[in-house]
Parts: C-alpha cells; sequence; structure tokens
C-alpha cells in the first residue's frame, strides 16, 4: 500500500498497489493503480537495463479530470514557463538530463472519460515511442461531442530551448467554442470547425517561431457567427469595412458588427506557411448578404497583408450582421466588384 505526498508539488498519491516480478536486469509492472490528486490510474509495464533503460508503460483509467491531475501539481512550472516566454531565450544549447538521453520507452494512454478546462472528452487515446530524447510517432485521438480530433506528430526535446516539432491535425466538426475551453483562447466564433494541417517548426522567441513556421492548412466552418474581431478573422473584417466604405453596403458596418457579429453560412480557406509569410491560396466567405473569394499574402512577422478579393454583393449590412439569412433577391440586384488590399493588419 503506496501513500506518499509532495506538498511543494501539490501532489498527493493515495491507496497506491504494485504487483512486481523481478527477472533478470527487468522490472515487470503487473498490476499498478495510484489516485493521484484523487484521480485512478493503473499502470503495467517493463522497464529493462538500469545502465540504458528501455522498456514499455500502459496507463489507463476509466474518468479522469486533467486538470486535477496537473493543474495544482503544474502551477508552479506554468509559471516558471510564462516568465521564460517572457523574457528574450538563451541561444545556448540546453540538454536534457543524462538519464533522458539514454532512456527508450514506449508509451501509451486510454481514458475512457476525460476533463479537460471543463471540457469533457471521450475515447482519448495517446502512444509514442521516445528514443534518446525524441517522441516519435505520436498520435492523439479524442471524441469531443460530436466531433472528433486526431493528432500525429514527432517532438525533440534534446535541446529545451529551440524544440523541434511536426504535427499533422484533423480536426472533425468541433464546435470553435469546444477548442475555445481546450485552448483557454478566446476565439470569438460560434459554428464547427474541420481542420487539416501538416506543420512543423522550432520554438523559442516569438519572431524566431513565426520564423521556423513552415507547412499548409485547410479549415471549413459554417454555418456560424463571428462575435468579435480576432487576429484569425482581421483580413475579414479588413475586406468587409473597405466594402462599407466604398458605399457598396448599406448601412453601418462597425456598429452593426459590434452588437451583432456576423453571420456566415460557410467559410472554407486553404493557405501554405513559410518564413514567417502566410499565402492564402484559396479564401471563401459566404453570408446572407455577400460572397467573397480571395487570395494574398499575410506577412505574420510585419503584420502586413496583401489580398485582392472578388466579391459578389446582394444585400445589406443588416443582411449580413443580422440574424435572419436574405433569400429572394432579384438576380438584377447583385453587384460585382473586385477589391486589392495592401497594409497593416490593424
Amino acid at each position: 500500500d503506496i501513500q506518499l505526498r509532495m506538498p511543494d508539488k501539490n501532489v498527493s498519491i493515495n491507496n497506491g498497489k504494485s504487483l512486481l516480478e523481478l527477472k533478470g536486469q527487468s522490472v515487470y509492472l503487473k498490476k499498478t493503480s495510484y489516485h493521484i490528486n484523487d484521480q485512478n490510474i493503473t499502470m503495467t509495464g517493463r522497464l529493462s537495463n538500469p545502465a540504458h533503460p528501455y522498456g514499455w508503460l500502459y496507463f489507463r483509467s476509466p474518468q479522469l479530470n486533467i486538470n486535477k491531475l496537473i493543474s495544482e501539481a503544474g502551477t508552479h512550472q506554468q509559471q516558471t514557463l510564462t516568465q521564460s516566454l517572457n523574457k528574450k531565450l538563451s541561444n545556448k544549447h540546453t540538454p536534457l538530463p543524462s538519464w533522458m538521453q539514454d532512456l527508450k520507452l514506449r508509451l501509451r494512454a486510454e481514458i475512457s472519460n476525460a476533463v479537460y478546462n471543463n471540457q469533457p472528452l471521450k475515447n482519448v487515446e495517446y502512444s509514442g515511442n521516445y528514443k534518446n530524447g525524441v517522441l516519435e510517432n505520436q498520435q492523439l485521438k479524442a471524441d469531443i461531442e460530436n466531433g472528433h480530433i486526431k493528432l500525429l506528430g514527432t517532438t525533440d526535446l534534446r535541446n529545451t530551448n529551440a524544440i523541434d516539432f511536426s504535427i499533422e491535425t484533423e480536426i472533425d466538426q468541433v464546435n470553435f467554442q469546444s477548442l475555445e475551453k481546450l485552448t483557454d483562447t478566446k476565439l470569438n466564433i460560434h459554428g464547427p470547425l474541420t481542420v487539416s494541417a501538416k506543420l512543423e517548426g522550432t520554438t523559442g522567441r516569438s519572431q524566431d517561431f513565426l520564423q521556423s513556421l513552415q507547412g499548409h492548412f485547410e479549415m471549413q466552418s459554417g454555418p456560424g457567427r463571428i462575435l468579435q474581431v480576432t487576429p484569425i478573422i482581421k483580413p475579414l473584417f479588413a475586406v468587409l469595412s473597405v466594402i462599407n466604405l466604398k458605399g457598396l453596403l448599406s448601412g453601418k458596418f462597425e456598429e452593426n458588427y459590434e452588437k451583432k457579429g456576423i453571420h456566415y453560412t460557410s467559410v472554407h480557406v486553404a493557405a501554405a506557411l513559410s518564413e514567417g509569410d502566410v499565402t492564402i491560396k484559396n479564401a471563401d466567405l459566404n453570408t446572407p448578404a455577400i460572397i467573397i473569394h480571395g487570395n494574398g499574402t499575410l506577412n505574420m512577422l510585419e503584420q502586413q497583408l496583401d489580398m485582392q478579393a472578388e466579391l459578389t454583393i446582394f444585400g445589406t449590412v443588416d443582411s449580413i450582421v443580422g440574424l435572419v439569412p436574405l433569400i429572394g433577391k432579384p438576380v438584377q440586384k447583385l453587384t460585382n466588384t473586385n477589391l486589392d488590399i495592401q497594409g497593416p493588419v490593424d
């Protein structure tokens, strides 16, 4: 019966029970269960060769509150991480401890029901291979309400000041509200989201991180509503503001937008990232009163936008921001126009 408390780390382990089998240089974890911060976790596995350790570990839990497991224990670590991100990171190579450089481990975890940031998750599965400081062949899957998330990737931890990573993401019909909870980020968009992305880069200073990003992504959403201007939709806001200033839409866009947001029937964006630039290959926005097809470039380092947009307009500002879609407009009332937009995103 194992009980352990680490007050300085805010970790408590109760009702710990282990059945171990020793064979040669290997330790077999036949049946091990713990209550870590009141969360029930069982573990099986094998660890071999203390000089150059290798093995496998399999974690299971029927119900897990991830915040209770890690949030209090990680409070100090999170504060330290935040402080380090606010400071200029050193270019000095910071290696892992020697025992982590020697370790080889296959990892697997299954959680039937989980909660993170008050967002329920089901059928959470993780697998990966840790080899001498590199997490390879990682796969994370989870069901979120009526949607699904799948992540594949590799993380190189051998230099903790500059962590190389590659990730493939598949998000299928997950609501923006759920992603807000999971990422603790205010997206201010309501509606379903589908994403396919493949990215690689290196963590570090903000500018260096953006400069390192390479890859591509494609996203679709709709129907939904944009509630507030955020970085992700600033280019769209710029297009709509220009349209309003040109008098192509009747009504006060900014005033109506702040009260009601923007209703959209569908959004589709395909883009590539390279050396701080986002090349927008295709961007389509369909609202009850306007259709926008655009492409161009967003420089993330200098926050400069160079975009061309083709528009079909058949409504008013109220049609875009209002709750009721506009239907039945005569074809002869359509207005077509092209715009070139250049300058700061703000």
